[in-house]
């Protein structure tokens, strides 16, 4: 009697149902590798790293390039050149490094379970799941001013690097002549009592316009002839004088802290 071959077949298409079904599961297992994380971080007066995280153990490689442009006309677009395995200095999460809300609204400072929203099948449990990888580009001489970073993925990113959604593509941050500098104040540029206070304090311009200490020390700031500029003080009501100091101290100081006579040509007004 000849043996059926009907065991054999059932075992031939239970092997392929089985093979098909391993083969799925591991393409929805990669696919579920995204970017899901956007940061910057200042690196230095006029310098800013980027930042984009993975939760994928594979991302150990750059990929794609990103866009930088500014509100004061700086506009660049280049590849990622970084990549590390430890979360990178400077990124605080809530200030300077952001996750996608659930719904893919909006960026938020606190991880959510986030889905992709292209089919992609990428989600992202932060119950289960932690940033992995991080790729990122610096950006040096940068000028004061309101800058948008976008992600460019390419028209086939891989999962590693594949936007979990559009929101998280995007960010803005903001340089201001501080940041630049690198000069967070003045004082430590006085050399007596009497410049150190005026380090600290606000000023007025010659326009007579209200100014913050680290825009008004010319010589550090602006490369003049380093004099500093007196604080703004109260002016008695009685007889219009600052009250509790010398009239010449309402005048520009020398860097031994002499106030200067030839105000008739210059003069620095207080203000009430």
């Amino acid at each position: 009697m000849r043996a059926s071959c009907a065991p054999y077949s059932r075992v031939r298409k239970l092997l392929t149902s089985v093979s098909a079904a391993a083969l799925l599961a591991a393409q929805m297992g990669s696919a579920s590798a995204h970017t899901v994380s956007i940061g910057y971080a200042f690196a230095g007066p006029g310098s800013v790293n980027i930042w984009y995280g993975s939760y994928h153990a594979d991302a150990t490689y750059t990929e794609a390039d990103l866009l930088l442009r500014s509100n004061n006309g700086f506009y660049s677009i280049v590849p990622f050149t970084m990549i590390m395995s430890t979360k990178p200095t400077g990124l605080v999460d809530g200030v300077t490094n952001f996750y996608s809300n659930s719904a893919g609204t909006a960026l938020v400072g606190t991880p959510q379970i986030v889905s992709s929203t292209d089919g992609s099948g990428g989600s992202y449990n932060p119950a289960t799941r932690t940033i992995l990888n991080w790729q990122g580009v610096t950006f040096n001489n940068l000028r004061p001013g309101v800058y948008t970073f976008t992600y460019n993925p390419l028209s086939m990113p891989t999962v590693e690097w594949h936007p979990i959604n559009e929101i998280i593509r995007t960010n803005t941050f903001t340089l201001t002549a501080q940041d630049v500098l690198g000069i967070d104040s003045f004082a430590s540029y006085a050399t007596n009592t009497n410049q150190r206070a005026v380090a600290r304090a606000r000023y007025v311009d010659r326009r007579g316009r209200l100014q913050p200490a680290p825009l008004q020390h010319r010589g550090a700031a602006a490369g003049a002839d380093g004099e500093f500029l007196q604080p703004v003080v109260r002016r008695s009501a009685r007889s219009g004088l600052a009250r509790g100091v010398p009239a010449e101290r309402c005048l520009p100081l020398d860097h031994d802290g002499s106030a200067r006579r030839r105000h008739a040509r210059r003069r620095l007004r207080c203000v009430a």
